[in-house]
């Protein structure tokens, strides 16, 4: 009997084999719903094909489209006028310059994209306050004689802002041509630049710099054929000297001139007295003033008024005539007018205190010895002889 009732007990299931029928059925569910919402999808697009216009009741079948261009032709809907727009705009823009004028090359030394960009860099420059201006020629002309109508020529174009203001910028770069009418290789080829009397300086742009600028960047690249890559080189060179540097200071008149001479020899003067001052008061700190405490006070206030109106005076000065000794001077001043107070402060306070006070701090007094007296003792006393303290 209990065999046959232990054969009908049901064995229970893993909790893994649970596990996968459960995955089993939540997979299954899924692909079925998955299905379902495929059928749907395509059943509405069915239904809104058979329409273009949905709200139209009359037109139940689309309008058929143009077959557009062959093959080789292919336009993208709504962008297909940008092509020809782009290709239309390409030909009407020769992609140079408007101020081409500024560029003189009868010769045909340089190209059109080279001409447009040195004339874009002159006009540039010329915006700037420094109307300038490129010519390139052939001639038997020396550099000496290139000098000379280089001006000239600055004259007859009319480089600069108004009328007889003469602050313009040629550069005149000369091919050289020999007497039979041969021309000069292109590393032969020289450039003189000619600014007018009031052109120069201006930001960083003198006559150094714009040497320099001349002997570094231009003339290397000329030597190698180079003459484009050299002029925008330069041209740049100097319009970035132009506005990136701050323009030089106005020249000093004749009364900054004095002044600035005469405080080279007053502000040493005034710096020595000043710390001379200082050494002295911290040496008289701990003395104690003869005058009334009021009065010594009032003296010291107008001794430092008097200071400061001079250090003023000292610091309008040498502002004026940009004296640098002047202004080491006032800050010295400064100090030594801060020590001053300091110092007056604690003379003050020293003075506060009673004599035997600052006495005592300044000597010292020597300490007097107590008279060791032999103490009498009483029989049965715990009073030591010597000292006469209690002996514990």
């Amino acid at each position: 009997m209990r065999d046959s009732s232990n054969s009908k007990r049901q064995v229970p299931m893993s909790p893994s084999f649970s596990l996968r029928t459960k995955a089993f059925a939540a997979l299954m569910y899924g692909w079925a719903l998955t299905a379902l919402l495929g059928v749907l999808l395509s059943i509405s697009n069915t239904a809104w094909a058979q329409s273009s216009v949905p709200f139209d009741p009359v037109a139940n079948t689309p309008t058929p489209a143009d077959p557009g261009p062959a093959l080789g032709d292919i336009e993208f809907g709504p962008i297909r006028e940008i092509g020809p727009r782009i290709s239309r705009a390409l030909e009407d823009d020769d992609d140079l310059s408007e101020f081409m004028h500024l560029v003189e090359d009868p010769v045909g030394v340089l190209s059109d994209e080279q001409a447009s960009e040195l004339a874009d860099d002159a006009h540039r420059l010329t915006a700037h306050g420094i109307p300038t201006m490129f010519i390139i020629r052939e001639s038997s002309r020396t550099r000496e004689e290139s000098v000379i109508d280089a001006n000239e020529l600055r004259i007859e174009h009319e480089l600069e802002t108004t009328p007889g203001a003469d602050d313009g910028l040629l550069f005149l770069v000369t091919r050289p041509k020999g007497r039979r009418g041969t021309q000069g290789s292109r590393q032969s080829m020289f450039l003189t630049i000619s600014p007018g009397a009031n052109t120069l300086p201006k930001g960083g742009l003198n006559e150094a710099s714009m040497q320099e600028v001349h002997d570094r960047f231009i003339r290397p690249r000329m030597r190698f054929g180079l003459l484009a890559d050299g002029l925008r080189v330069g041209i740049r060179k100097i319009i970035y000297l132009e506005t990136y540097y701050p323009d030089p200071p106005p020249p000093l008149t004749s009364l900054q001139r004095t002044t600035q001479s005469t405080l080279g020899v007053v502000a040493p003067l005034v710096s020595i007295a000043g710390l001379g001052s200082v050494m002295a008061a911290w040496h008289s700190r701990t003395s104690r003033p003869r005058s009334r405490r009021s009065a010594t006070r009032a003296r010291f206030l107008s001794a430092l008024a008097l200071a400061g109106f001079a250090v003023s005076i000292l610091a309008i000065f040498s502002v004026y005539g940009q004296s640098r000794a002047g202004i080491v001077a006032v800050i010295i001043s400064v100090l030594v007018i801060t020590a001053h107070v300091r110092l007056g402060q604690h003379r003050s306070n020293v003075s506060s205190l009673p004599l035997r006070t600052i006495c005592a701090s300044s000597h010292r007094v020597p300490t007097r010895r107590k008279r060791q007296m032999r103490a009498r003792t009483a029989p049965g006393s715990k009073r030591s002889v010597i000292s006469g303290t209690s002996a514990r």
